[in-house]
């Protein structure tokens, strides 16, 4: 099975870019703004810079809580996803059962549905097994029955020859 794209990789994708650009982008906003303080001719000593460094480190605690956020919410997903799959194995170990398969998005197909994937797989060989084991045991049951009945038949003939000849 094709692994389309690595759940962790995506993560690390989005999170990288979450990281890098605000501040790649509040670096070029900050020269904006001051080319255009300074294209206005306001005095350099009229920017309070104090409110600059307060404004700038705002944003920079605004994109770190945003990254808490995410990571926590992506965290959360993966999470619920697990415990699904967990909860679908240890149901049928509890009730000496096979589970049911569990749906599978073929369209994200990271690690997670793969593993569903795989797990579906192995219900399925698991029930064709005990479906083979199932027939064996009736053929088995066939083969012992025909056996006893062509054994009894030629032993019930010599058993009435030799009670003849008593």
């Amino acid at each position: 099975m094709k692994q389309n794209r690595s759940l962790f990789r995506r993560f690390l994708k989005v999170h990288f870019l979450f990281i890098f650009l605000p501040p790649i982008v509040l670096i070029f906003f900050s020269a904006f703004v001051w080319f255009s303080i300074n294209g206005d001719s306001i005095n350099s000593e009229d920017l309070n810079t104090l409110h600059l460094f307060y404004v700038t480190l705002l944003l920079f605690g605004l994109i770190i809580v945003a990254f808490v956020i995410l990571s926590w919410l992506f965290f959360l997903k993966l999470q619920k996803r697990l415990a699904r799959l967990q909860e679908v194995m240890s149901s049928s170990a509890k009730n000496n059962s096979f589970p049911k398969p569990i749906s599978v998005q073929a369209d994200r197909m990271d690690e997670i549905d793969q593993l569903g994937s795989s797990f579906n797989w192995m219900i399925q060989q698991l029930e064709d097994s005990r479906k083979q084991a199932y027939e064996e045991e009736l053929l088995r049951h066939r083969l012992i029955a025909n056996l006893s009945h062509d054994l009894r038949t030629p032993l019930t003939i010599l058993r009435g020859h030799v009670t003849k000849l008593n």
